[in-house]
C-alpha cells in the first residue's frame, strides 16, 4: 500500500500519528520476540506462532476509540484521513488519528512491559528532540534578527560570529568528518559474528567466553571501557519481561571485528590462511 500522509500541524503540542505509532510498536514487538528467542524465553504459543504478533492499524484504531471514547464524542479527538492506492490507479480514504504524546503513552499501557518501556523511551526522545530543536530555532531566528537590524557594525560582527560558530561551523565539521566516522556508526551482535566464523569453529557462546577470559568483556558481558573508547565494542541493555531482569548484549563495530580477528590470530586460535576468505564488510 502506497501511503502519503499529511502531518497535522499543532502549534501547542507535539503529536504522533496512529500510523507512525503502530509502525514503532511493531518494531519493538519484533525486537522483544528476537530477544526472547535468543535467551530461550519464548512461551509455547510464541514458539508455535514462530514470529512476533503484528499489530495492524485497524486494531490500533479500535484501541484508540475505546481508550478515548469520551474525548472522541466531545470532538476533542477527531479522525483524519489519508489516501492510499488500492489498484488500477484507484484511491481509497482511510482514517487515522493524531495523538499528543501523553495520549500515545496512555495507549501503550496495553502493551507488554518490554514494548511499553521501549516506546515510552522513544516518545520521550521525540519530546526532547522537539524541545531542543525549538530552542535552537528560537535562538537562531533571534540572532538573524540582530544581525539584520543592528545599527552597530561591531555588534553585527559579534552576532554573526556567534551565529557562525553555533549554526554553521558544526555542520561544516560534520561534513568534513562524516567519512571518517561513518564506518563506526553500525554495530552488530555476536550471533551475527558467529555466523561468519562458524566454519572456523567459533559459536557465539565460545566467542563471548573467550572475550571474558581475555578481560575484554566483564562477567555480565559488558565491555571494559577502554574497548568502548577505541570504538570496538558497545553495550545494548535488554529488558527481559518474563524474568523482570536487564541483560547486557555486547555489540561490535567493523573496526572492532577486524581487530578481533587479528587478536584471534595473535592468540593462536586462527591462522592467516584461515581468515583470507573472511569478508567483514558484508556484515555492515
Amino acid at each position: 500500500m502506497n501511503t502519503e500522509l499529511k502531518v497535522l500541524q499543532n502549534n501547542e503540542k507535539e503529536t504522533i500519528s496512529s500510523l507512525d505509532l503502530v509502525k514503532q510498536i511493531n518494531v519493538f514487538r519484533k525486537e522483544e520476540y528476537l530477544t526472547k528467542l535468543e535467551f530461550d524465553l519464548l512461551t509455547e504459543a510464541e514458539k508455535k506462532r514462530g514470529r512476533a504478533t503484528e499489530l495492524v492499524h485497524s486494531d490500533l484504531l479500535k484501541v484508540i476509540r475505546d481508550e478515548f471514547e469520551e474525548e472522541i464524542q466531545k470532538g476533542e479527538i477527531s479522525p483524519l484521513f489519508y489516501k492510499a492506492k488500492i489498484g488500477n490507479g484507484a484511491e481509497k480514504e482511510y482514517p487515522y488519528y493524531e495523538l499528543i504524546l501523553d495520549q500515545a503513552k496512555q495507549i501503550l499501557m496495553r502493551e507488554s512491559k518490554f514494548v511499553r518501556k521501549a516506546m515510552i523511551k522513544y516518545i520521550n526522545q521525540l519530546e526532547n528532540r522537539v524541545k531542543e530543536l525549538e530552542s535552537k530555532i528560537s535562538k537562531r531566528d533571534t540572532l538573524i534578527g540582530k544581525i539584520v537590524t543592528s545599527e552597530n557594525q561591531q555588534k553585527r560582527i559579534e552576532y554573526f560570529e556567534i551565529f557562525y560558530n553555533e549554526f554553521v561551523k558544526p555542520n561544516e565539521q560534520k561534513a568534513i568528518f562524516y567519512d571518517k566516522v561513518a564506518d563506526n556508526k553500525k554495530y552488530i551482535d555476536f550471533k551475527t559474528v558467529a555466523k561468519l566464523l562458524e566454519d572456523l569453529g567459533f559459536g557465539r557462546n565460545l566467542l563471548l567466553a573467550l572475550l571474558r577470559d581475555k578481560k575484554i568483556l566483564m562477567r555480565d558481558n559488558q565491555p571494559y571501557q577502554v574497548y568502548v573508547d577505541y570504538g570496538y565494542l558497545k553495550t545494548k541493555e535488554i529488558y527481559i519481561d518474563k524474568s523482570d531482569k536487564i541483560v547486557f548484549q555486547p555489540l561490535i563495530s567493523q573496526k572492532g571485528l577486524d581487530w578481533l580477528i587479528k587478536k584471534l590470530i595473535e592468540w593462536n586460535y586462527l591462522n592467516k590462511k584461515q581468515v583470507e576468505s573472511i569478508n567483514t564488510q558484508k556484515l555492515f
